[in-house]
């Protein structure tokens, strides 16, 4: 197997097309856009196999699963894992929006899995019960909001496309099957 994580670029890549784009501080241009969304697109494409694999193992014979593809399973798997702790160690980014908003009693999924105050650096509360940083983090929440959007429109995409892997995947195991 290929050691995915050779070309971890794709993911560094796409934030920094995100994070170029906002300190310019003007409307992103399409090519941009683009090659920010191909970037990641196979990332969240190949985490969408991964569940969709999962979800079709037990349609699969004894054979067909066996140590060998539980094996495989795992290798994607850990590629996948990898890849999102390298990419919220540097850039936390996604982080802090998704405190922003917990603290505001949003709903926003928070990728850390804690709420560890000191998480973000300094911060302060004024008697009103207002939250406000005190490092100008703008940059950081536009940004994060940018990769919201676009990971949202890839996932409806790679709806479509897990579909068609279905096909693939099937073709594959029953071929695996028959040797």
């Amino acid at each position: 197997m290929i050691p995915l994580h050779d070309d971890i670029s794709v993911v560094e890549g796409f934030i920094y097309t995100i994070q170029k784009t906002i300190e310019e501080n003007g409307d992103p241009d399409e090519t941009e856009h683009l090659q920010a969304e191909s970037h990641c697109f196979d990332f969240i494409a190949a985490m969408k196999w991964v569940k969709h694999l999962h979800s079709q193992s037990p349609l699969l014979s004894d054979e067909a699963r066996d140590q060998g593809w539980k094996q495989f399973l795992a290798n994607i798997e850990g590629v996948m894992h990898y890849v999102v702790r390298w990419a919220y160690a540097k850039y936390p980014e996604g982080l802090i929006y998704a405190k922003l908003f917990r603290r505001r009693g949003g709903g926003v999924w928070d990728a850390s899995g804690g709420t560890d105050p000191e998480l973000f650096g300094d911060y302060e509360e004024d008697n009103t019960g207002n939250f406000s940083m005190r490092r100008d983090w703008s940059w950081a929440v536009k940004a994060a909001m940018e990769l919201e959007l676009v990971s949202k429109v890839l996932f409806k995409h790679c709806e479509q496309v897990t579909g068609m892997m279905h096909v693939d995947f099937m073709a594959t195991a029953l071929e695996e099957m028959s040797l």
